[in-house]
């Protein structure tokens, strides 16, 4: 029971980092191809 529930919060943590890092390339993304950062090379 106990063990089911550790694999049900891993698999929700999974899920979380997975959505947190989609999220995140997206930003990367956006930033990249934002004209106003200063990193972009015209």
């Amino acid at each position: 029971k106990n063990n089911a529930f550790s694999l049900d919060q891993n698999r929700k943590t999974d899920i979380l980092s997975a959505k947190s890092l989609y999220e995140m390339e997206k930003l990367i993304k956006q930033a990249k191809e934002d004209p106003r950062n200063p990193f972009n090379k015209a």
